[in-house]
This record gives C-alpha cells, structure tokens and sequence, in this order.
C-alpha cells in the first residue's frame, strides 16, 4: 500500500564520517531543565494542540523520574551557538546494539551540523558501552544524512497502524 507509512531500516557498524561544526556542543538532558528545553523544542516544530501542550509540561518532575528509570536511555540535547536548536534519544537494546530514537532540530538550526553531531555523540556513547553499531529506522528527510555520514540502508520497514477515520 503506497500510503502506508514506511522507514528505512539503517545500519552503521563503523565510526560515522561527520564534519565537525564550530559552536556546537551536545550533552545529555541533566534534568527538568533540559527536560523542559527538549519539549520547547519539540511544540515548536511539531503541530502541537494547546491541551497536548499543557500535558507535556503539566508535571515535568514525574516525566524526568519516567526518564530516569528507563535503562539504556539517554537523550542529547544540541546547542548551537549557546542556543538549545536540536535534541535526539539513545537507546542500548538488551543485545548491546545502540538504536538511534527520535530527534528534532529547530527549522533556522537546520544544514548547521547539529544532526551529524548528535549521530556522533550517541555513536560514541554506544561504542562506549561495547555497542558494535547502531540501528535506525529512518524517516526520508534523514535517511540522505545517514547515508552520507556512513549508515547502510538494508531494508524497509512498513508502519502498521489501526488508524481510525472520521
């Protein structure tokens, strides 16, 4: 079905080949702060209704102890510039390879590098942790990125989803 959705499945079992960027810095969300920032970031490129607004931010200690207590998850923020403009997640599957999970960037940070510097930094937090590579179901507008910085395209993934039309 061609309005099914669909991702391409991604490999990458080699050091990503990234151009570093002047200005950007990556590190791990540190709490309800970066928390807070990550979910800015996230209304204002996603269509977001104002009640799924004020449900994201309603209790913001409660969804970092969420966080917290998922193993082998960390999520990055990027800042360009001082500015938070990116942030994207890590996850260590129970095998040991790293699976590369959500991520925005915000639309005037866009073609500045942010991207490619969070691929490297959760590569190498996963190589860190013995991972052999990393996986990603990849969307079309990244899928041309990770094919330039090294990832492998092997299959494709078909979305299945009930969805209900009114």
């Amino acid at each position: 079905d061609p309005e099914q959705p669909s991702a391409t499945a991604m490999v990458l079992d080699r050091a990503p080949t990234v151009v570093a960027h002047p200005g950007i810095e990556v590190r791990p969300l540190a709490g309800v702060d970066d928390l807070r920032t990550m979910l800015e970031i996230d209304v204002a490129v996603w269509e977001t209704t104002e009640q799924d607004r004020a449900s994201l931010f309603d209790d913001l200690g409660t969804t970092w102890e969420r966080i917290c207590a998922q193993t082998g998850r960390t999520t990055y923020l990027a800042w360009l510039d001082g500015v938070p403009s990116a942030y994207a997640t890590l996850v260590m599957t129970g095998s040991g390879v790293g699976t590369l999970l959500g991520g925005t960037t915000l639309p005037e940070a866009r073609g500045r590098g942010l991207y490619q510097a969070l691929v490297q930094r959760r590569w190498d937090d996963a190589v860190a942790q013995g991972a052999p590579g990393l996986v990603v179901q990849a969307s079309e507008m990244s899928r041309p990125v990770l094919e330039r910085i090294g990832f492998v395209a092997t299959g494709t993934v078909r979305l299945w989803a009930d969805l209900v039309r009114t």
